[in-house]
């Protein structure tokens, strides 16, 4: 069982959240600046892909939309991933963010019964 905490090491423990949830932001912000730029590569690279040379040319009785799509997509496909792993990235960072923000939340609350408690037994 752990000691109960004193409203001293209260306020050093939100301290602790406020300064680990303003670098959760900056790591969020970064994430999030990633994946627009994975974004923006994987569609500089499907316009790249689809005028390129090799690109196959929609033809009647040849070559069918579907298929040109499909080359289209072959040949970004590791665009493609880095655009989902960019995404997951963000949404580690913003998962981190919130169970930051979440456990400052309960250590405020906290603060809240233990001062009271100081307050009613009298000493601060």
């Amino acid at each position: 069982m752990t000691e109960p905490l004193t409203p001293v090491q209260i306020e050093s423990k939100l301290r602790q959240l406020v300064t680990a949830i303003s670098h959760a932001q900056a790591e969020l912000s970064k994430a999030r600046l990633a994946e627009v730029e994975a974004v923006n590569d994987y569609e500089q690279a499907k316009v790249t892909a689809t005028y390129s040379a090799d690109c196959p040319v929609v033809k009647r009785g040849e070559v069918t939309v579907g298929e040109r799509e499909d080359w289209i997509h072959q040949a970004t496909l590791d665009e493609a991933a880095r655009v989902r792993h960019a995404a997951a990235l963000r949404e580690i960072a913003q998962d981190g963010l919130r169970a930051l923000i979440a456990q400052s939340q309960a250590v405020q609350s906290l603060n809240a019964s233990v001062r009271q408690a100081y307050a009613m037994a009298g000493v601060s």
